[in-house]
């Protein structure tokens, strides 16, 4: 088969690319959302329906977003784009609605904990760098998660605020028994 145009050779390594890279962004959206619950949780089904819920109207809004783009590329002049703008808008379509919407939340589901197994040498891995994020697990009601509640003070009528470093230098001025001053 004689190829016509150079450039409608790289359409569809160009095209599995641009898919590839969509299909990871709304996988890490997904993932992290099921990973955080599980996290949090230790119940699969929950963590799955969680991060389904969480994130599902976000990647339909997103490939929606993404499709509507693509779709005026495949009204455009040159056939190059028209094939372009046709395959990824149907690619996106395709990765948001069955695959991350029914394929990906089913496998986890039927998985269960096996979804989260790692090797050996990978374990020791993480536990020796120490890949953890716990700046999203969830905060008890008072506050922040592993911290007591600070209890304040009612300001006096009148006072203004005062920031952190204020209440430091303050506190390193004061003079303390036997004459000396807080050093800093």
């Amino acid at each position: 088969m004689l190829v016509r145009h150079r450039s409608a050779i790289c359409v569809p390594v160009l095209m599995f690319c641009i898919t590839f890279g969509l299909a990871m962004d709304y996988s890490v959206l997904l993932l992290a959302r099921i990973k955080e619950e599980y996290t949090a949780t230790g119940d699969n089904t929950r963590a799955v329906a969680f991060g389904m819920e969480r994130s599902g109207r976000l990647i339909t809004a997103a490939a929606l977003i993404v499709t509507t783009v693509l779709g005026a590329m495949a009204t455009s002049e040159p056939a190059v784009l028209k094939l372009l703008g046709v395959g990824l808008a149907l690619a996106v379509l395709v990765d948001a609605t069955i695959v991350r919407g029914l394929l990906v939340p089913a496998a986890m589901r039927l998985l269960g904990h096996r979804n989260w197994w790692a090797s050996r040498p990978l374990r020791r891995l993480h536990a020796r760098i120490g890949l953890r994020d716990d700046r999203h697990r969830r905060a008890p009601a008072g506050g922040a998660p592993g911290r007591p509640r600070e209890k304040r003070r009612p300001r006096p009528p009148g006072a203004r605020p005062t920031s952190r470093d204020d209440r430091v230098r303050r506190s390193r001025s004061v003079p303390r028994p036997g004459g000396r001053r807080g050093a800093g």
